[in-house]
């Protein structure tokens, strides 16, 4: 048996000495790094490969071309081969070089890789999260708070993908009651609602909106009051309206013509109330907005602001409107924004929930009935745009099969807080919270469990209202 060490500039290099010296049956004992030595054209030392290789055989073919092919005995002496001159007389080369081999391997500094599986980190993902979070306008408290609670819920559960943190996301805002849901009346009783707000972020409008939400899709009697006398064009914008679609206003100012107008809406399911736009910081207009309040005293209030507001003028406008007992937030213009972290912090700081968002001036189809998977939807549409798919809600496959592809083409969907069932395409529908809705396998199946028919969706448009025809959006454009 014969061991010795090479040293070359690499690996390819050293491989080829030891099969030139030893043939392809070399064994390879171990591999390293070494310096090289220094020399007049090389001042510095250079990193060499060192192998210690061993062949079991007294004789080394030494490869010369095919005619020259012979084998001469191992003569030539090296430092580094071990003494084997004298054998003893039971000596067992294979058994020996087994014995050798496996000792040496243990004193080998060189050791196998250990092969690791790739980890998994989530907090990479939330960090991508946060960091676009605080990109689209979201505060960092805010945002710290939100990511946190999340990886708190998530807890070892392995989650591949930013998208895959959208339900946890879910469950955490849910428990905030950021959201307020729309107007809710019960069956008997009478509900007063009052918009307030700056000048020039929609107010009018949106009382356009809801009353003709409330009238055509949830077939309530509605009334206006409008306070809003300082401003010509609001109370002529109104008026407009109101002469369209057939629902009473009663313009007023003092505190006696107020009490009166109520007295003439007691009919009315719900009392729709306009007040007058001005700058937050105006004291003696606030002073005034607020006996007008006391008078009445509305069940609901509406603040509403422009989505296009800075987050700080959000926040000093909401402080200063606090003083008239706000307890609602609705979002308008949301169609000229594109990021909606200012409302989102508005929401998590002041714990005031929002009930509707407006977008578009068609009346009554921009106002829509915001919920928690809608204002989810605002914020991670920012946050991933590609392939973006929102929460969607599995009820209507449920009903019918676990497959979606039969799914019926025709079926009807109703409220459960409400009797008036429609067709799966009216537009009502999309102001339905899921939470609420039931569906029907057929028209029978409605009638049966005493839903009326809507009006706009599932009866002949010749007995329709003239009030409620779709036209009324072309002729209240831009009212």
């Amino acid at each position: 048996m014969q061991i010795k060490r090479f040293q070359a500039n690499d690996m390819t290099e050293a491989l080829k000495m030891v099969k030139n010296e030893f043939g392809p049956e070399a064994v390879i004992l171990s591999a390293r790094e070494v310096k090289g030595k220094k020399s007049v054209f090389n001042p510095f030392q250079k990193k060499e490969v060192e192998i210690t290789a061993a062949i079991d055989q007294t004789e080394i073919t030494i490869k010369k071309p095919k005619s020259f092919d012979v084998k001469i005995p191992c003569v030539e002496k090296n430092i580094y081969e071990t003494n084997i001159t004298q054998e003893p007389a039971d000596f067992q080369p294979k058994k020996d070089f087994n014995n050798r081999l496996s000792s040496i391997r243990k004193r080998s500094p060189v050791s196998k890789k250990k092969q690791t599986k790739p980890q998994h980190h989530p907090k990479k993902e939330l960090m991508i999260i946060k960091h676009k979070l605080l990109s689209n306008g979201v505060e960092h408290r805010n945002a710290v708070e939100l990511i946190d609670e999340v990886e708190r819920l998530a807890g070892d559960k392995i989650i591949t993908g930013k998208d895959s943190y959208k339900p946890y996301f879910l469950k955490v805002l849910s428990g905030k009651k950021l959201v307020a849901g729309s107007i809710k009346i019960d069956y008997g009783t009478q509900k007063i609602v009052a918009l307030v707000g700056p000048a020039g972020v929609g107010k009018t409008t949106a009382i356009a909106k809801l009353a003709a939400d409330l009238a055509i899709f949830h077939q309530k009697q509605v009334g206006i009051l409008s306070f809003n006398n300082n401003c010509l064009g609001g109370s002529c914008q109104l008026e407009a309206y109101a002469q369209i679609s057939g629902i009473p206003l009663i313009s007023t100012a003092n505190s006696a013509e107020i009490k009166k107008a109520v007295k003439r809406f007691r009919s009315k399911d719900v009392i729709l109330i306009d007040t007058p736009g001005f700058s937050s910081n105006n004291s003696e207009q606030m002073f005034e907005l607020l006996q007008q309040i006391e008078i009445i005293m509305p069940d609901e209030i509406h603040l509403v602001l422009s989505a296009g507001t800075k987050n700080q003028d959000l926040h000093n406008t909401f402080l200063n409107f606090k003083t008239v007992a706000v307890n609602r937030l609705l979002f308008t213009k949301i169609d000229e924004s594109s990021d909606f972290g200012n409302l989102f912090n508005l929401l998590l700081s002041t714990r005031v929930p929002v009930s509707y968002i407006s977008k578009g001036q068609k009346i009554p189809e921009s106002l829509e009935q915001i919920t928690l998977v809608k204002l989810l939807d605002l914020v991670f549409f920012q946050i991933f745009p590609d392939n973006y798919q929102p929460l969607k809600n599995s009820k209507v496959i449920d009903v019918f099969t676990e497959d979606h592809q039969n799914v019926p083409k025709e079926y009807y969907i109703a409220n459960k807080n409400s009797d008036i069932f429609h067709k799966r395409n009216c537009k009502s529908v999309k102001r339905i919270n899921w939470d609420n809705v039931i569906v029907f396998k057929n028209m029978e199946e409605a009638l049966k469990q005493k839903f009326e028919p809507c009006r706009m969706c599932c009866e002949p448009k010749s007995k329709q209202q003239p009030y409620l025809n779709q036209n009324i959006n072309r002729q209240a454009k831009g009212y």
